[in-house]
């Protein structure tokens, strides 16, 4: 994740910071990752100064979520009522259970190995029309996006109601402008798609007229090679950033030099790196790791890189109940430790076998009687 701020000499004095933010890929963990990010940026009340959002792979699911769902959040309280901090907490809060409650879904595995149970129609094109075939499974996890997390929004779904130049308007709710970045194929350029039309073509074109399903952007960003293959979509456009300050928030940063309290433990971080990358179900544990150590994160790299964003007076960090002290810190220490470390491992079975050493007696057991069973004498006449 990157948080910067404009710097450049040429700004007009009578102009406002603009502070962006890009959140990059990972999967679904880069996705929980960003949600500690936020969290604190909306504890410190910096969400809201945010002009621009920039994403790539999974950053772009979470960040199209995010930023649609707040915008229906806050339109929807009383005309006059401009949200506070602790409104905004608040809607994080929903918004952050309804995501996590998505992903506990699988929507890799429903898209991909149960197509006939949950898209029985793309499953018979699959069977009958060869060029739907080549892009099966970019459709089946755009479905999947449409159906868990954008309820068929399109492009025009995006908040995008920015001061253009000087000082904003008091009174008024101003959105951060989402932009989604993939790669052409074609080119080899990057292409960024938001709610301002980017290209000539007819569907792309037309001012409040951007019928573009918001999963499918979302799916051509997120699309993993050799898994996903890449989504057709016309359209093409340019951006560039300079003269900007950078806070960069990544994962393996450790703060045990800058921090002695409110932080993930070091003994933690080297197991939560290695966590799979992965659209599947995670546990509490680690995404509580993910979200507690980013959003601790947010306050070392600004008060570093961009200190000027800090509050005064500082707002204070809130520690999670899987962190906090307990009557017995080791034995607790031993069951993250157990969890994250098996987090490592994609296949299903081997990380179960990994958090529950009893489960590896049986699978150990069923794996002897069957190979038993297959090698009978009576069965290999």
């Amino acid at each position: 994740m990157l948080l910067f701020r404009n710097v450049s000499e040429e700004r007009p004095a009578s102009a406002e910071l603009r502070i962006g933010l890009a959140l990059s890929g990972g999967g679904f963990r880069a996705s929980i990752l960003r949600l500690g990010v936020i969290r604190r940026l909306e504890e410190l009340g910096i969400m809201p100064d945010v002009s621009v959002i920039s994403s790539v792979p999974a950053g772009s699911i979470i960040a199209a979520y995010y930023a649609c769902r707040m915008q229906d959040k806050v339109r929807s309280l009383p005309s006059g009522h401009l949200p506070t901090i602790e409104d905004r907490v608040g809607f994080f809060e929903s918004i952050a259970d309804d995501f996590l409650n998505a992903t506990d879904d699988n929507l890799r595995t429903r898209a991909l190995v149960y197509t006939p149970f949950f898209h029985t129609f793309s499953y018979v094109k699959t069977l009958l029309s060869r060029p739907f075939r080549q892009t099966a499974r970019s459709e089946l996890i755009q479905k999947a996006y449409d159906k868990w997390f954008y309820h068929d929004d399109t492009l025009d779904e995006l908040p995008s109601v920015t001061p253009d130049q000087g000082q904003p308007m008091p009174g008024v709710i101003y959105d951060p402008k989402l932009i989604l970045s993939t790669i052409s194929l074609i080119s080899g350029e990057r292409v960024s798609f938001s709610t301002q039309p980017v290209s000539k073509f007819m569907q792309m074109s037309k001012v409040n007229k951007n019928v573009l399903p918001l999963s499918r952007v979302v799916g051509a960003s997120a699309c993993m090679p050799g898994l996903f293959p890449p989504a057709a979509i016309a359209g093409d456009g340019k951006r560039q950033l300079q003269d900007h300050e950078f806070a960069f928030i990544r994962l393996f940063l450790s703060l045990k030099d800058r921090l002695e309290r409110n932080r993930l433990p070091s003994e933690y971080i080297p197991a939560v790196t290695r966590i799979r990358t992965d659209l599947d179900l995670f546990s509490y544990i680690e995404t509580e790791a993910w979200m507690y150590h980013a959003y601790t994160l947010v306050d070392a790299q600004i008060n570093d890189y961009c200190p000027k964003l800090q509050k005064d007076p500082p707002v204070p960090l809130t520690v999670p109940p899987l962190f906090r002290e307990t009557a017995d810190p080791e034995a607790r220490r031993e069951i993250i430790r157990k969890i994250l470390k098996a987090g490592a491992q994609n296949v299903y079975l081997l990380r179960c076998a990994e958090k529950y050493h009893r489960m590896s007696w049986v699978l150990g057991l069923g794996g002897a009687v069957g190979l038993r069973w297959c090698t009978w004498p009576s069965r290999c006449r």
